[in-house]
């Protein structure tokens, strides 16, 4: 059996994360050497977890007894730290300041995970707070500021499911007099998958603010059991996945998640076009992929570029190494995502090529009806036109679009033959995936996803009976039905707001198309 993969714990705060005023002469003599199957992030490096081993400056914080605890099940551990004494949510870590605090301990998760192999990325520890406590302003502005972080951290690192343990925080109130807002601010129940951990009873030093090596180490044994619970009553398909990192750069992230071990086969995505950092972007299909528990490659951009860098094709060459020239390998993305599936499926010899609403370019000069992405396509300049020696000759293509939209003309400027399978789905728009998710076609497109692929009759079949209950499709019809039949449109308008349509997209298209 291959050896368990590394549980990755992400630790950082302020001084009772650090340790203020610890020493190796505190600890008893087994306590100062390394933690059996544990290691620590230091300088670029994963090293064995030892007291004061310069990870940071001085001293060791409940990550010693955490570990200690952590390890009786013999699973490897890897512990990042990231702790300053003093630091302020609303001065040092908030997750929109410049080289903070946060892109600090970004940067140094982003670097440990693609030295760490094959390793689960467990939890995310918090000892924060007694800072804020001191300032009103600081305190009033905590929750907000913290959700904020959680929610920025987890889109990062692409783990919406992380558990966030925090302490909650109990410095003397005599002196802390905003404590509770922000002991408030740790524990909203807005955000998911968050547990606050007590610090009631930890004893501290002289000063009562900070805890003693004692504390510190009840601190640690309260985390590493509050974890150990939450793994243990999570669904399997909530469990942290395993993860391997393929490629990171400052403009790509690719990694692996799914079972261990060589695959027989993979899907390698694509990510669709964004406004704004792409790097804060989930894995494009990756909650489905996650929750089946399928061997899945994922690429993230942190700009719309389509593709047009040389990178892509050193990270496809990155990919094929990784799978193995043998292994079964399907593309799949939409949009900008669906042009870089077929693009690179030659680079990755692939076996299939899941396309939906495909863009050939976002050029004007070439394409003058494509009046989005103006800013993206001049920082692009020329683009890649010759695009059937890139697409994989033996793949199946299986094309889906919007044939009465302008996603037409874009699908009709690739070279195809007999080997694509193009499946026009009228009244669905450019947010062709949405509409397959709503008339529930979308699984009948991602079935026997490595094997016979899918049923395209019953593809079309399931996406025409159930595009009645698409928001998509009636606001789509209603759009384009508006200027020569308004009677119809104002009933798919009607229709689509019973389906679930927000009432203030149909509000604006009323507006729009003078209902």
């Amino acid at each position: 059996m291959p050896n368990p993969p590394m549980d990755i714990v992400i630790m950082a705060g302020q001084s009772n994360m650090v340790g203020y005023k610890t020493q190796l002469s505190d600890l008893a003599p087994r306590w100062q050497n390394p933690i059996a199957h544990s290691k620590i992030w230091q300088d670029g490096a994963w090293k064995p977890l030892v007291a004061c081993g310069g990870y940071q400056r001085s001293g060791f914080g409940p990550e010693l007894s955490f570990a200690h605890q952590y390890a009786r099940s013999d699973r490897p551990l890897g512990i990042i730290k990231l702790a300053r004494t003093g630091s302020f949510m609303s001065k040092h870590w908030r997750a929109d300041l410049t080289d903070g605090l946060f892109d600090q301990l970004v940067q140094q998760v982003t670097e440990a995970l693609a030295a760490a192999g094959a390793a689960r990325l467990a939890g995310f520890l918090w000892v924060q707070g007694e800072a804020d406590a001191f300032e009103a302003e600081a305190a009033g502005e905590y929750a907000a500021s913290f959700k904020v972080f959680v929610e920025r951290l987890r889109a990062r690192l692409a783990t919406p499911e992380l558990p966030v343990l925090a302490a909650a925080v109990n410095p003397p109130r005599e002196a802390f007099a905003h404590l509770d807002q922000v002991l408030d601010g740790l524990a909203q129940p807005g955000i998911e998958n968050c547990h606050m951990i007590s610090c009631e009873g930890l004893s501290r030093q002289r000063d009562r603010l900070h805890y003693d090596l004692r504390g510190l180490s009840r601190l640690g044994r309260r985390f590493s059991d509050a974890l150990d619970a939450h793994q243990q009553q999570s669904a399997p398909g909530a469990r942290a996945p395993l993860r391997q990192v393929i490629h990171s750069s400052a403009d790509y992230d690719c990694w692996y998640e799914g079972p261990q071990g060589a695959q027989s086969a993979y899907v390698v995505t694509f990510p669709y076009a964004i406004v704004g950092d792409g790097l804060y972007e989930p894995g494009f299909g990756r909650s489905y992929f996650t929750r089946k528990e399928m061997p899945a490659i994922y690429i993230r951009s942190r700009e719309s570029n389509w593709f047009q860098t040389r990178e892509i094709f050193e990270i496809m060459r990155k990919i094929r190494d990784f799978t193995g020239a043998e292994a079964k390998v399907v593309t799949y993305g939409a949009s900008m995502g669906a042009y870089g599936a077929l693009i690179c499926s030659g680079a990755l010899n692939a076996h299939r090529v899941l396309a939906i609403a495909p863009q050939f370019s976002i050029d004007r000069s070439v394409v003058a009806f494509e009046t989005r992405w103006a800013r993206a396509a001049r920082k692009i300049g020329d683009f890649i036109y010759s695009t059937g020696p890139l697409v994989s000759r033996d793949a199946e293509k299986i094309v889906v679009y919007d044939n009465l939209s302008m996603d037409r003309r874009q699908v009709e400027m690739f070279e195809t033959d007999a080997s694509w399978s193009l499946m026009p789905m009228p009244f669905a728009s450019h947010q062709m995936l949405r509409f397959l998710h709503e008339s529930g076609a979308l699984g009948r497109l991602l079935d026997g996803l490595f094997d016979a692929g899918p049923d395209l009759a019953e593809l079309r079949n399931t996406a025409r009976s159930g595009r009645r209950n698409s928001a998509i499709y009636w606001m789509t019809m209603a759009t384009e039905t508006a200027a020569k039949f308004p009677s119809v449109a104002r009933i798919a308008l009607d229709r689509a707001l019973e389906v679930g349509a927000p009432r203030r997209k149909i509000r604006g298209l009323e507006a729009a198309l003078n209902l």
